[in-house]
């Protein structure tokens, strides 16, 4: 009696295992790995949409767009004499967050402009050739230009040269009751307050537009507190 029933309970295990079950069972599993495959494919690109493409910043939302070329996309609130709050849409070539490692060495992390007066950027005339030269001077021109009162000018730091171009010849010290930001080519990558009213923003290889933007970080770091809700 006893053995017929572990007869019957081999032969139910057999059974089970049939081949044709076992094939079953692999095209269930197959069409479930394809399933999740097809699902992985159609959730990446809205993931990264709305997950790693898109972050905040100091208060402000930024996005990333572009294709050939990347973009970090936001929109800065500024106040027009209406106080009225209005928005400008910028693009960034660097991500924010990927400049938080450079050098600073001014008070407080604090960019302060001297009311009333111009601000100039002068430019290193005998800086070396680099890709996003054009970029970073533009940028950092009309950057400032938005978010301040004082009118902003470019400039350069060599006299013989500025007769060629027509441009203004200045440095921290013949300029010393303006502010006055300076760019130089020079061993590190870093920001510094090197007197009162100026500011040095030296780079290397070339990462003329890395320093300008974090610059530009710094100064939006400080300007969006006036809009931040406690």
């Amino acid at each position: 009696m006893v053995q017929k029933k572990k007869n019957s309970i081999k032969k139910e295990n057999k059974e089970k295992l049939t081949p044709k079950k076992k094939q079953n069972r692999q095209l269930t599993w197959a069409i479930i790995l394809m399933g999740a495959i097809i699902l992985i494919i159609v959730l990446a690109p809205i993931i990264r949409l709305y997950v790693f493409d898109n972050f905040e910043y100091e208060s402000l939302k930024f996005k990333k767009t572009g294709k050939d070329v990347i973009y970090y996309t936001t929109n800065i609130p500024l106040v027009n004499d209406q106080k009225q709050i209005y928005l400008i849409p910028w693009n960034f070539k660097n991500d924010p967050r990927d400049l938080e490692d450079i050098e600073l060495d001014i008070p407080e992390n604090t960019i302060l402009f001297v009311k009333n007066e111009t601000v100039y950027v002068s430019f290193e005339s005998e800086a070396p050739s680099c890709d996003e030269s054009i970029l970073a001077g533009v940028g950092i021109l009309n950057f400032l230009d938005n978010m301040l009162e004082p009118e902003v000018i470019g400039a350069f730091d060599n006299e013989d040269f500025v007769e060629q171009v027509n441009r203004s010849y200045i440095t921290c010290e013949n300029a010393p009751e303006h502010t006055v930001i300076t760019l130089r080519n020079g061993n590190e990558t870093m920001i510094k307050k090197v007197k009162d009213n100026c500011y040095e923003l030296s780079y290397k290889d070339c990462e003329i537009n890395v320093i300008s933007e974090k610059f530009m970080f710094i100064i939006l770091e400080n300007y969006m507190k006036y809009f931040s809700v406690d």
